[in-house]
């Protein structure tokens, strides 16, 4: 019993200090300046998806820097719960070493003022995905990108909302999160370049 008390216990520290690492590198981007120049300097043509999988890619490549184990498109399965069929797929998945266990889910999506219900789904399926995980500490991470022609509006709600429970599209109550569990909402503002857009803040 005290061993895993003091499994759950280290992975709360870990997910503490992995969330004070991430939000120190959201504010420098000097990984995402090492790493992935294409994004930070060079500019990128704004077409399809080519944001998107630098920006899920960009969060994958970090949470291997920071020593976990980090996938992208990772599906979490509903069928061993009842109420629930087929599954929720994160963009990003990081895993504790040496233990597996799931410490963030996240997602990364362009922002628009017709997309405030997708962004809200967006949420409500990291939610849902951690309770399915019978997850411990973890943090969720929400991340919208916009243009800097684009302000956000509503973010600031999500978590908020998804921390009190809330009814999914079926109508099956979702719980309320944990105190342990965190959503954060950064927004990643790109600006016109020459050669397309580029990164150059996010507002954390």
């Amino acid at each position: 019993m005290g061993s895993r008390a003091d499994a759950l216990n280290e992975q709360e520290a870990e997910v503490h200090a992995m969330r004070v690492t991430m939000l120190e590198e959201l504010r420098t981007l000097t990984f995402l300046r090492s790493e992935f120049p294409m994004l930070a300097d060079w500019g990128v043509e704004d077409f399809d998806h080519t944001i998107h999988s630098l920006g899920l890619n960009y969060l994958t490549a970090l949470g291997r820097k920071l020593g976990f184990w980090a996938v992208s498109e990772y599906p979490v399965r509903r069928s061993n719960v009842r109420q629930y069929s087929g599954s929720v797929r994160c963009d990003v998945t990081w895993l504790m070493r040496p233990s597996g266990a799931v410490v963030l889910l996240g997602e990364f999506e362009r922002y628009g003022p017709t997309k405030q219900r997708i962004l809200r789904r967006k949420a409500e399926n990291l939610a849902a995905a951690h309770h399915l995980l019978a997850g411990e500490a973890r943090l969720l991470v929400l991340a919208v990108w916009t243009t800097s022609s684009v302000p956000v509006h509503g973010l600031r709600d999500l978590p908020n909302h998804v921390r009190g429970g809330f009814l999914d599209p079926s109508g099956n109550r979702v719980p309320p999160l944990p105190a342990n569990v965190d959503l954060l909402t950064p927004v990643f503002v790109l600006h016109p370049s020459e050669r397309g857009l580029v990164l150059r803040e996010v507002l954390v």
